[in-house]
């Protein structure tokens, strides 16, 4: 593999850490998921189709970010989030 080119993920993904990264071939739907955080940002992919994409135009939009669930004093419960994958 060689870095052809690298995005800017968007700030409401500004995590501590990142854990994987997924894209949906069909929706350009992406999601970021984040261990420390245990959080997931969901957003697209914009300049893209098909699960390709030109890394010169290509960039990540959206800024939802959700939590994985808390427990009653809303500590986290989930801490190894190790990967993230689109089911459809």
């Amino acid at each position: 593999w060689a870095t052809v080119a690298t995005l800017e993920i968007p700030s409401s993904a500004n995590f501590v850490d990142y854990s994987a990264i997924t894209l949906h071939s069909v929706t350009q739907a992406v999601a970021i998921t984040s261990q420390e955080n245990s959080q997931v940002w969901i957003g697209k992919l914009e300049g893209g189709a098909n699960g390709l994409f030109d890394p010169e135009k290509a960039k990540l939009t959206g800024d939802s970010v959700y939590d994985f669930p808390r427990n009653v004093n809303c500590d986290l419960q989930y801490c190894n989030i190790e990967g993230v994958e689109w089911i459809s």
